[in-house]
Formats: structure tokens, sequence, C-alpha cells
């Protein structure tokens, strides 16, 4: 499956992160969303999937497909209707402060010290 044949509203390519790195640029993008918004996500981190279900799955997103193809993870989330989980607020302050984006310079997860 190509994705220029799928339908969403937003794309994340996390290649080359590995979790919690993904995990975390996935919940950021989410919380920006409307609900119903679709993300579509690839990745190369051979947790990615299992990960970004339980995700779906504490969150209440819904994972409408999900697929591997030329060594890449493809999934595509619907964000939840109910309204934004409470704690969401620290998520876009971790984020930008990050620089995944917005304000706040770019550092990687090393630097920053989310890995050993």
């Amino acid at each position: 499956m190509h994705s220029d044949m799928l339908l969403y509203d937003r794309r994340l390519d996390v290649s080359g992160l590995h979790c919690p790195v993904p995990v975390i640029h996935c919940r950021a993008q989410l919380t920006l969303m409307a609900p119903a918004e679709t993300l579509y996500i690839v990745g190369t981190d051979a947790d990615l999937e299992a990960e970004l279900a339980r995700l779906a799955e504490r969150f209440g997103h819904a994972r409408l497909k999900s697929w591997r193809e030329n060594g890449r993870v493809h999934l595509l989330l619907q964000k939840n209707v109910r309204q934004q989980a409470i704690g969401d607020d620290w998520l876009l302050r971790l984020a930008r402060r990050l620089g995944l984006f917005g304000r706040g310079p770019r550092r990687s997860a090393r630097q920053a010290g989310l890995l050993a």
C-alpha cells in the first residue's frame, strides 16, 4: 500500500528514531490535532507498531490500519473524539523544549537526556 493512496490529515516520519522518541513525537502531533483527524506515521523502529498500539489504546485513539513494507512500519491513527486527555499540556511544553516544533532549540534525544 502506498501513502499517496491514503487519506490523512497529517503525516509524521519518525524513521531512524527509536522509542521513546517516536511515541513522544506521535503524542505531540495527536495533541495538536482536532478530534477525528487522521495521522499517518511511518518509521523504522521494530517496536513502533506495538508502542503506538498501546498509546492508541491508552488515550482512546483508533488504529485504522497498520502494515510493514520495505523495512518500514506504517500506521494510520484517528484521534479520539473525546476531550483532550488531562495532562497533555506538559507534553506540548516538552515537545517545544526539545524543539520538535515551534520555539526552542533542536536537540537530539541523547542531548535532551531521554537516552543514556
